[in-house]
């Protein structure tokens, strides 16, 4: 069963296969959460288009911003951005990138930020 499971995870890219981070933002203004979510993706991407490091030593894929299983919890609206690759190392450099990113940018000032590597 394990090896035809791991084989079905590596096919379509789940984990344990395949790494990926996840990324939670809330705040109490949805507007200010679209924002800093869209704002957040966009810097993640040039960041990593900028890197050859990183774009040359496997694909990482993008799910999202999407909205959270619930959405809105006491007056506090959640969004997740997903990120897949193959390396955890990756993984590991794009979350540091997020954080640095969340740290450095007023907009980011009033949203919480939350960052798991699976």
């Amino acid at each position: 069963f394990y090896a035809q499971e791991m084989n079905f995870r590596k096919m379509l890219g789940y984990p344990p296969a395949v790494g990926l981070l996840t990324i939670q933002i809330a705040d109490k203004n949805e507007g200010r959460l679209e924002q800093a979510a869209a704002l957040l993706e966009e810097c993640l991407k040039q960041w990593i288009g900028q890197n050859e490091d990183l774009s040359k030593d496997g694909t990482i894929q993008f799910i999202g911003p999407v909205n959270a299983p619930v959405f809105k919890v006491n007056d506090i609206y959640r969004k997740i951005l997903y990120i897949k690759s193959e390396s955890y190392d990756i993984l590991l450099k794009v979350r540091k990138s997020a954080q640095k990113r969340e740290e450095e940018n007023e907009r980011y000032k009033n949203v919480n930020f939350q960052a798991a590597v699976q």
